[in-house]
């Protein structure tokens, strides 16, 4: 005896494993012929992003690239940047893994030291942290119903899945010709640009996925007199993402600049009033689903003991999110080696996560916030100069969903940086990071796969009336399908409510 179920097929992400790891990348800059020889390095910066990835049985790969912007001071006067790369790569183990499986990776850049080797080169070293996530996509069948002339008796529980689909990514190109205003002076070289994209709206039509959103961009850079300037300017996009199939849900998606290149052109015959710009952006793109229905949760006959053969899955489940805005300030002092303040000229800043805690209902985090300041001083031997800051915070986000021993992720985003200069040897740093917090689990879905007749079980039988004594977390449905009688004849029988019943209740059965 084989009995049909009804199922619903439900689309969902099995996680395999997940890691963090932390990989090196070290390299010898040397200084371009074009470019005069460093006497001073104000600033480096950069940023990890991923290239490559890839899963292999019980292994993963990932590369990326670091961009480095490094701001220095030549010999004699004036300021100079040098724009380069720095590949990386790690192997993850993932036992389980296999190459159906897909990954997702994201990479952050977390220390950067510097030395000036000689004058014509320059040794950095970076450390990279990289969170991967490796899961394969599946179709849970979950039982909703038998067929019409079934015997079966079954057992019904309501079945709340949250899942989220893998993500799906897909690369595009932005490209800009952006005009310096008439207020500002023309471009002489770029020292930095940074380049900042946002979703405004995701609507997917079949198989396309059509993004709209703001690009800001920010550049310092020298004019013609050596004074240092900001351009700042936010650009719309509009793209369609073709050949991308997202599941039914919330959608959700991160923007990440992978590679810039830019060149500074000539409007009406005026040498350094245009900017070309060419980004290569990956989407990155996902859906949120909840769904909520009756399954069948357990079955038995009246007529023959019957085997249920069950598929498991391992699904990470999200519990609880937060999205937090914190407002933060410092006030940082100059130290005394360096010059008096007098003009700030490029302030920026990179905000991480370094501790999370757990308790019931609640989630406590620290953080860093590393900020960078080139300024203007009142020195003439050191006319310009620079200098780094750490700030630290805590916050605590009350999340109803957390426990102790729950699976937290926390990202944290600069949304805006600010100051004010208040003496030549102080000024006031300004932050608003953006905290995302989510309580994850690992939960194993166990679904009915199949119902049939258990051959290896003889045939029990029982008296036709039969007294009992209830267990300690026992139910009306433990007892029919141990007895092989109906729930409801039992309800009827023993005049009972509901399915609870108390240690040492009697039951009568008769059959």
């Amino acid at each position: 005896m084989n009995t049909s179920l009804k199922k619903h097929e439900v689309p969902i992400k099995e996680t395999i494993c997940s890691d963090y790891l932390q990989t090196k990348a070290e390299c010898d800059l040397i200084v371009p012929d074009a470019k005069p020889d460093v006497s001073k390095i104000l600033q480096v910066s950069g940023k990890a992003v991923i290239t490559q990835k890839s899963v292999q049985q019980d292994k993963a790969y990932v590369q990326g690239v670091i961009h480095l912007t490094v701001i220095y001071l030549p010999e004699g006067c004036g300021i100079k940047s040098i724009f380069t790369k720095l590949d990386f790569s790690t192997v993850i183990d993932a036992k389980g893994a296999d190459p159906s499986g897909h990954i997702w990776a994201e990479a952050n850049l977390e220390e950067i030291d510097y030395s000036i080797v000689n004058s014509r080169k320059i040794n950095i070293k970076c450390a990279v942290g990289i969170d991967t996530k490796i899961s394969r996509k599946c179709k849970a069948a979950i039982p909703v119903g038998l067929e019409e002339d079934c015997c079966l008796r079954a057992k019904y529980s309501p079945l709340k899945l949250s899942s989220s689909s893998p993500e799906e990514e897909q690369f595009f190109r932005f490209r800009e010709r952006v005009e310096i205003s008439s207020g500002k002076p023309s471009i002489c070289e770029v020292l930095k640009i940074d380049a900042k994209p946002g979703f405004i709206d995701i609507k997917c039509h079949d198989d396309n996925v059509n993004i709209s959103g703001d690009l800001d961009l920010r550049v310092i850079y020298t004019a013609e007199d050596g004074a240092i300037c900001t351009l700042e300017e936010t650009l719309p996009f509009n793209e369609t993402l073709e050949g991308i199939s997202l599941p039914e849900g919330n959608i959700e998606g991160t923007l990440c600049v992978c590679d810039i290149a830019f060149d500074v052109g000539e409007t009406m015959g005026d040498d350094g009033r245009l900017l070309n710009i060419d980004l290569l952006i990956c989407a990155t793109l996902k859906t949120n689903d909840t769904v909520e229905m009756e399954a069948i949760s357990d079955a038995f006959s009246e007529e023959a003991p019957v085997c249920l053969s069950k598929n498991s899955y391992e699904i990470e489940c999200l519990m609880d999110k937060s999205v937090t805005q914190i407002a933060h300030k410092e006030t940082v002092s100059i130290p005394d080696y360096l010059p008096p303040i007098h003009r700030i000229c490029d302030c920026s800043g990179e905000a991480r996560v370094t501790g999370i805690s757990l308790e019931d209902g609640k989630v406590n985090i620290e953080g860093e916030i590393l900020s960078n300041i080139i300024y203007e001083s009142t020195s003439e031997e050191t006319p310009i100069s620079g200098m780094s800051h750490i700030c630290s915070f805590s916050q605590s986000i009350l999340m109803p969903g957390a426990k102790e021993d729950s699976i937290c992720e926390a990202k944290i985003e600069l949304d805006s940086i600010g100051y004010n200069i208040n003496s030549d040897r102080s000024y006031e740093l300004r932050f608003i990071p953006v905290l995302t917090t989510m309580i994850l689990a690992n939960k194993r879905l166990e679904t009915i796969d199949e119902i049939c007749e258990d051959k290896d079980c003889e045939p029990i039988s029982f008296s036709p009336a039969v007294i009992y004594y209830a267990d300690e977390g026992e139910s009306v449905w433990d007892i029919a399908k141990h007895f092989f009688v109906s729930p409801e004849t039992i309800l009827s029988n023993n005049h009972i409510d509901g399915e609870t019943l108390h240690r040492g209740q009697r039951i009568c059965i008769f059959k």
